[in-house]
């Protein structure tokens, strides 16, 4: 069986701004301002959040709000800091900064991604998709559209494993047959491409630059390369 793992933001959507625009829209809507912009606060989320630290393993955080309690203090910092709130008006804005992150209406998906997945899977691949992540991006993924094209999703939320360890990707080996052909695919030559090469799994940069990597700016010639590597399994 061939397997493909997909990180998923960066890779086949996107949303703009990131967390720092995230922060910049809340504090906008709900301090009847409109002037603070995503600039205010990505100097103060830098640290704090779990992908930060992924040698640290999180197993023992079992449930979505247990999450984000996790990772209230960091969001709490950076609206205080970056907005000038006091503590009490930037704790009250954390439970709209989760739904504002989460809301599919914010998300974009590439216009590759879906023929690109729909070309794959007529090639003989199966899809999954391991990211780093929030624990509501199953949801996410399936009010983008796409959770028909993947036979798994694995966020590092749920399984308390960040990207580039070697344990989130052994993690999803583990539910794959031993014999499974497998091949990373994301934007980061750090968490996706090295990570993968750490256990052993060949790794496609793409969307990005990195002097070790082919240079593969969107995914139209992805199935074509894929084709070569089944051809010649050079996995």
């Amino acid at each position: 069986m061939n397997y493909l793992l997909w990180d998923f933001d960066g890779t086949l959507a996107e949303r703009p701004g990131l967390w720092s625009q995230c922060l910049a829209d809340v504090v906008n809507e709900n301090q009847q301002t409109k002037h603070f912009q995503r600039h205010h606060f990505s100097p103060h989320l830098s640290t704090g959040f779990p992908w930060h630290t992924p040698e640290i393993t999180h197993e023992h955080i079992l449930t979505a709000e247990a999450w984000w309690e996790n990772l209230e203090s960091t969001l709490i910092q950076a609206l205080v800091k970056g907005a000038q709130l006091s503590l009490a008006e930037a704790t009250l804005l954390i439970p709209n900064t989760r739904m504002r992150y989460i809301d599919p209406t914010g998300w974009q998906v590439y216009e590759d991604t879906v023929p690109t997945l729909k070309q794959l899977s007529k090639d003989g691949w199966q899809h999954l998709i391991l990211s780093n992540h929030v624990p509501e991006l199953p949801a996410l993924v399936e009010s983008l559209g796409l959770t028909e094209h993947f036979q798994s999703i694995y966020t590092s939320a749920i399984t308390g494993f960040e990207k580039p360890n070697p344990a989130a990707f052994q993690y999803v080996l583990k539910q794959l047959p031993q014999d499974a052909n497998v091949i990373m695919i994301g934007d980061s030559y750090e968490a996706d491409v090295l990570g993968a090469q750490s256990i052993g799994l060949a790794a496609i940069l793409v969307r990005n630059h990195h002097a070790e990597m082919p240079e593969l700016l969107n995914l139209h010639k992805l199935p074509d390369i894929l084709r070569v590597k089944l051809d010649s399994a050079t996995f």
